[in-house]
């Protein structure tokens, strides 16, 4: 038998708005607090560097999960593929316009 939620009452919206509320704090707060814990405690104790905010720990976090999903599964390849002027479609090409020779005073 599946699990059916009933949200009609105000109480069925409050728990619903409670869920997801928590779930945004577990998911972003909860990491970037750490990540701003320990930058503070080895950066700006330890080495004397910047003091970080929650917001600039949030920042970090969101910076190190781009980093790991472009390191442990990159889906964006980019390719740097030259054509010949003979495989390139009718109306371009890959040679540079020639620019125009500024005139002699």
């Amino acid at each position: 038998m599946p699990l059916r939620f009933d949200c009609s009452s105000f109480s069925g919206v409050f728990v619903s708005l409670l869920s997801v509320l928590l779930a945004i704090t577990i998911i972003f707060v909860v990491p970037a607090t750490f990540w701003m814990v320990l930058w503070n405690a080895v950066v700006f104790e330890g080495l004397h560097g910047p003091f970080i905010a929650l917001h600039q720990g949030l920042l970090l976090w969101l910076a190190t999960l781009i980093v790991l999903k472009l390191v442990l599964n990159p889906q964006i390849v980019v390719v740097w593929d030259e054509w010949d002027d003979e495989d390139a479609p009718k109306g371009t090409s890959n040679k540079l316009p020639k620019t125009p020779k500024p005139p002699k005073l």
